[in-house]
């Protein structure tokens, strides 16, 4: 199925809002739209291996808040958009023959994909997978061992901890972290 979604307003934008005298009301988020597997696991489960995304303790999270003691540590929450739509890979490398209903164009669609996309029951641990791969080769991160989904790049003094698709940035120094979301947009 495709979902449709209009995500809600950061305070960047309702800052904006009010100071061009409009308001916060009347003013909308950006719109997303999802394509959405049916992959139910009551009709058939796949094995823990393929369908397994770590995401780090509270614990772990608390620390790395109570790490940002000083007015040069910078905190971001972001929301890969796109994400399973970017993982690399697809076991066996395999397509996928895909359908349905856009209500936009008011037609069935048929696409073939190569990946994974959001609500398939391997879609986290590939995400998981590629994102590992994308910071610790690309953007010298260094994953936690013994919390996964936790990454460090200690040359920026910079820490991620991921739930899934949604990262949370500790950084010290603001240009830190336009570094980070800049590697990252790419």
């Amino acid at each position: 199925r495709m979902s449709y979604t209009i995500k809600r307003l950061t305070l960047e934008q309702l800052d904006e809002a009010k100071e061009s005298g409009v308001g916060d009301k009347g003013v909308t988020g950006n719109a997303k739209a999802r394509l959405v597997a049916m992959d139910l696991k009551k009709r058939y489960q796949k094995p823990g291996e393929d369908t397994y995304a770590p995401t780090p303790s509270l614990a772990a999270f608390r620390l790395n808040v109570a790490c940002t003691n000083t007015d040069d540590e910078k905190v971001s929450t972001d929301d890969f958009v796109t994400a399973f739509l970017q993982a690399r890979k697809f076991k066996g490398g395999k397509l996928m023959l895909i359908c349905y209903f856009d209500e936009f164009l008011g037609e069935w669609v048929y696409e073939w994909i190569i990946g994974v996309i959001y609500g398939m029951q391997e879609a986290a641990a590939d995400w998981k997978d590629t994102l590992c791969y994308a910071l610790t080769t690309e953007m010298s991160f260094v994953e936690v061992q013994n919390m996964p989904s936790m990454y460090i790049e200690p040359n920026r003094r910079t820490r991620v901890s991921t739930h899934v698709d949604d990262p949370v940035v500790f950084s010290r120094g603001a240009e830190n972290m336009k570094w980070f979301h800049s590697e990252v947009e790419k």
